[in-house]
C-alpha cells in the first residue's frame, strides 16, 4: 500500500483503527491477518466507490504477483467476520463484472494523519530461507525500522508536503537500496534452492530397505533421529499401534488391537521421546489428539475433535482443516487448543486434501494438496504462508494428483506422493517426487513401478525417507449362485492388471464383461464364463471403466475419459463397435442401464452436487432426477426398483421406485458396509447386496430387517461382483493388498 490513513472508522458494531491497525467489534478485538486488514482498510477508505479486482490487488499486494483467488478468499473471510449471508451484503457488495464496494454507512471518521509507508517484502518474489537476510540487506539504511513480523520495513514518518533536499536524497537511496535488496535476495534464493535441489547426494544413490513384512500397514511415522518408527497395523479391521527399530530387533506393541478403533495420523515430537496420534473408537466417536511416551505408558488426550493433523517443527502447534458449510478452512492451533488461527479457506469443490499438511522447517509455511478448480480433475501442490494466508499453486506437466507431503529439512523442496499425468491404472500409482520451492522444478526420487502411499516422513538430517509400498493383485472367480463355496478362479492376471476391479457383468448369453488395466490405462474385455476366449472390447490407452451390460445384451455403457480428458458416459455395441458419447458434462460417472433398456442412469458433478441423472440410451438431453448426491445405481431384475448410495447427513442405502424415480426407503449401512464399486440386487429382487470393506458382502432385505452376510464366501476382503442375467451364476473379484514400510536412503 502506498499510504495508510490513521483515521478511525465506525460502522455497524465495528470500529476500524488505521493507527492501531485494529478491528474491534463491540469493543473486542477481532483477529485479522495483515493482508485482510489492509484490504478492509482500502475498502472502507473508498466507501461507495467500486474498486476493481486489479485495483485491489495492486493496492493490497503492491508489486507482488498473486493469484486472484487470494482476493476472493480474503473477501470471503471478511464476510464471515461481518456475518454476511449470501445475497445479503450489509458491508461489502459484489458488483458483477466490476469488483467490490464497501456500502455500510460510516458514522464518524476522525482527522486524517498520513504517513508514507514502504514495504520491501511486497516487491520480493519470495522470502528466502533465511528471513534475516532481508534485514541485513536493508540494514545499511539507518532510517529503516523493522515491524513485528521482521519482514516489512517502514520509513520513519515524514511530513506529507516535505520538500527538503535530505528527504529526496533519502528517497533516492531508499529506492536504490530496495532494488539492490531485491536483486541480491533473488540471486541468493535461487542459488540456495538450486544448489540444494541439485545436490548429487540427495537420494541420487538411493536404496530401498523393507522394515515390515506383515503386509498390513495402514499409516506410519519416522522418529527425527531416523532410528525408530511407529506404525498402525490393520488386520481385518483390527487396528493396533506398534514401535519398530530401523536397525532391526523385535517390534514393540504400544496399543492393543481394537475392532472399533481408527487411527488418522501419527507424528513424533521434536525430541523423539513422545508419539502423537489422532484416534477414535466407539466410546469416543469423535476423533481426538493423544500423546504417549514412545517407550510405552499411559496415553494422554490433549485436544478434542482432531483427525488429520500435522505437528509443527517445535512441537507446540498443529495444522489441520475443517469443512464448515460449503468451504474448507485451514487452521493452526496450540496443543491445548489455544491460539486457534484461520489461515485460509477454499470452496469445498476446490478444497484441500485433509491428510496432506506438512510444516516448513522454519514453521512459516504449510505444504498441502489442493483440489484443482471446479472444472478439472485431480489436485495440485499448494504452499501457504501461515502469517498472511497468501498461497501459490505448483502445477507441472509431470503429475496429476498429489497426496502426502514432507519438507526437506533445509526448506529448499517438498517431497510428494504424486500420480503422473499419463498414468490411469485402475488403482492410482503414487510415485515419489521432489519439488523445488518456489520454482516448482520436479524430479522423481525413485524410478520403479511401485505404488508409494499412506506415509511420508523424513529423518532430521533428510538422509532417510520413510514411506509405504503398496502392491495389489485382483482376479475374477465364478461359482454357482447357490454355492459360492464352489468358486473357481478364471483369470490369473499379475500385479497391476486388476481384473474386474472397476467393472464386472454378464451378457444374456453368459459371457463375462470386465475391466482390466495396464500401467497407463483401463480398458474393457470379454471372456467365456470359464475364463477362455478373452479379448479386448475397447483399446488399451484409454480410460474405460465402471461398466454395465444392458439386459437385452445389445450394448455396454461405461464412464470414459476421451475427447478432451473429462469423464463422460459412453456406449458401445456388445461386440465393442459403434462407440457413442451419451453425456457431455465432463463430470459424469457410474453408468447403469435401466431394466427396460431405455435409459442410462448416472451420477453427475456438473452442478457440484453429485445428483442422479439419466439420459436416453440412444442419446439425447439428460434429465436431472434429484438434488442429492446419489451414486452406484443398480436396477432390480424385476424392474420395479433401483438402489443407490444416497447421501444426506451420512451415506445410506436408498431404494427408489423405478417408474416414478421417487425415493421410497432408506437403510443405514453396517459399520464397515460400503457401496463403493457398486451394489447388485439378489436374483429374487427382494434384497440389495453390497460390499463390506473388511470381508464379504451384505444383503439388505428391502422389506426391512437387519442386513446379513452372504454365506459360503471366503473370509477376506472382496471387491466387485455380479449375478448372471438368469441368476444362476455368481462372479466376484478376490485380491490381495500388501502394504509394508520401506526406508529410502542413500547407499553408504
Amino acid at each position: 500500500m502506498e499510504s495508510v490513513s490513521e483515521k478511525t472508522f465506525f460502522f455497524g458494531d465495528f470500529e476500524l483503527s488505521g493507527a492501531r491497525r485494529q478491528l474491534l467489534k463491540d469493543g473486542e478485538i477481532v483477529a485479522l491477518n495483515a493482508r485482510t486488514f489492509d484490504l478492509l482498510l482500502v475498502l472502507v477508505e473508498n466507501r461507495g466507490r467500486v474498486l476493481s479486482k486489479d485495483e485491489l490487488l495492486e493496492k493490497v499486494w503492491e508489486g507482488q504477483f498473486v493469484e486472484e483467488n487470494n482476493l476472493t478468499v480474503q473477501i470471503a473471510g471478511l464476510r464471515r467476520i461481518f456475518g454476511e449471508k449470501k445475497g445479503a451484503y450489509r458491508f461489502i457488495a459484489t458488483i458483477p463484472g466490476k469488483g467490490y464496494k464497501f456500502v455500510a454507512e460510516i458514522k464518524r471518521p476522525d482527522e486524517e494523519i498520513v504517513i508514507e509507508k514502504h514495504h520491501f517484502s511486497r516487491i520480493l518474489i519470495d522470502e528466502g530461507p533465511d528471513a534475516r537476510f532481508d534485514e541485513r540487506a536493508a540494514g545499511f539504511f539507518g532510517e529503516l525500522a523493522t515491524n513485528g513480523s521482521g519482514l516489512e520495513k517502514e520509513a520513519r514518518p515524514v511530513a506529507k508536503n516535505s520538500r527538503s533536499v535530505g528527504w529526496k536524497y533519502f528517497l533516492m537511496i531508499f529506492i536504490f537500496g530496495g532494488l539492490l535488496a531485491v536483486v541480491i535476495d533473488g540471486y541468493f534464493w535461487r542459488r540456495v534452492v538450486q544448489s540444494n535441489f541439485d545436490k548429487e547426494d540427495s537420494f541420487a544413490n538411493a536404496g530401498l530397505r523393507q522394515l515390515t513384512t506383515n503386509g498390513k500397514v495402514a499409516i506410519a511415522a519416522l522418529a527425527p533421529d531416523g532410528k525408530t518408527f511407529a506404525y498402525v497395523v490393520n488386520d481385518s479391521g483390527k487396528r493396533s499401534l506398534w514401535l519398530g527399530f530401523v536397525d532391526g530387533g523385535n517390534h514393540l506393541p504400544l496399543r492393543p488391537a481394537s475392532e472399533d478403533g481408527r487411527y488418522y495420523n501419527l507424528a513424533f515430537g521434536p525430541d523423539g521421546s513422545r508419539l502423537y496420534y489422532s484416534y477414535k473408537d466407539d466410546k469416543s466417536p469423535k476423533p481426538a489428539l493423544y500423546r504417549m511416551p514412545v517407550s510405552g505408558g499411559v496415553q494422554e488426550k490433549i485436544l478434542d475433535d482432531v483427525d488429520n493433523f500435522s505437528l509443527s517443527p517445535d512441537g507446540r502447534q498443529i495444522a489441520f482443516a475443517r469443512r464448515e458449510g460449503d468451504r474448507d478452512l485451514i487452521f493452526t492451533a496450540g496443543l491445548d487448543g489455544s491460539g486457534r488461527h484461520e489461515i485460509i479457506s477454499f470452496p469445498k469443490n476446490e478444497g484441500v486434501v485433509f491428510n496432506t499438511f506438512s510444516w516448513s522447517p522454519d514453521g512459516r509455511r504449510l505444504a498441502f494438496s489442493k483440489l484443482k478448480d471446479a472444472k478439472s480433475l485431480g489436485n495440485d501442490l499448494a504452499i501457504v504462508e501461515i502469517a498472511t494466508g497468501n498461497y501459490r499453486l505448483i502445477e507441472n506437466e509431470i503429475w496429476r494428483d498429489t497426496a502426502k507431503t514432507v519438507w526437506m529439512k533445509d526448506g529448499s523442496s517438498v517431497i510428494v506422493h504424486a500420480v503422473e499425468h499419463d498414468s490411469w491404472t485402475s488403482v492410482p500409482q503414487f510415485h515419489l517426487f521432489q519439488v523445488a520451492i518456489p520454482s516448482g522444478d520436479t524430479r522423481e526420487i525413485v524410478s520403479d513401478l511401485n505404488d508409494y502411499e499412506g506415509a511420508l516422513d523424513l529423518s532430521r538430517n533428510s538422509e532417510a525417507l520413510l514411506t509405504i509400498v503398496h502392491r495389489q493383485l485382483n482376479n475374477i472367480w465364478i461359482a454357482p449362485a447357490g454355492n459360492p463355496g464352489a468358486a473357481k478362479q478364471i483369470t490369473f492376471g499379475s500385479f497391476g492388471k486388476y481384473d474386474g476391479l472397476w467393472g464386472l457383468d454378464f451378457t444374456p448369453g453368459g459371457k463375462i464383461v470386465y475391466t482390466n488395466s495396464d500401467t497407463q490405462s483401463q480398458f474393457i474385455s470379454e471372456m467365456n464364463a470359464d475364463g477362455s476366449g478373452s479379448r479386448p472390447l475397447t483399446a488399451p490407452g484409454l480410460i474405460d471403466s465402471v461398466l454395465n451390460v444392458s439386459n437385452d445384451g445389445r450394448c455396454i455403457v461405461f464412464q470414459s475419459i476421451r475427447n478432451g480428458g473429462d469423464f463422460n458416459i459412453w456406449r458401445i455395441d456388445a461386440d465393442g463397435g459403434n462407440p457413442k458419447q451419451l453425456t457431455f458434462g465432463g463430470k459424469d460417472f457410474m453408468a447403469f442401464v435401466s431394466a427396460d433398456n431405455r435409459w442410462v442412469y448416472y451420477k453427475s458433478w456438473e452442478n457440484d452436487v453429485g445428483e442422479l441423472r439419466r439420459v436416453p440410451i440412444e442419446g439425447g438431453a439428460p434429465e436431472i432426477l434429484n438434488d442429492r448426491e446419489t451414486s452406484w445405481v443398480s436396477f432390480s431384475p424385476d424392474g420395479q426398483y433401483f438402489a443407490a448410495l444416497y447421501k444426506t447427513d451420512k451415506n445410506r442405502l436408498a431404494v427408489f421406485d423405478a417408474a416414478s424415480n421417487q425415493l421410497i426407503r432408506q437403510f443405514d449401512l453396517p459399520k464397515d458396509g460400503t457401496l463403493t464399486l457398486g451394489s447388485r440386487w439378489s436374483p429374487d429382487s427382494r434384497g440389495v447386496v453390497f460390499r463390506d470393506s473388511i470381508e464379504g458382502y451384505w444383503r439388505q432385505p428391502i422389506d426391512g430387517g437387519e442386513p446379513r452376510k452372504l454365506e459360503g464366501l471366503p473370509k477376506e476382503k472382496l471387491y466387485n461382483f455380479a449375478w448372471s442375467k438368469d441368476g444362476r451364476q455368481f462372479a466376484f473379484v478376490r485380491g490381495q493388498e500388501i502394504r509394508d514400510i520401506v526406508l529410502i536412503a542413500n547407499k553408504k
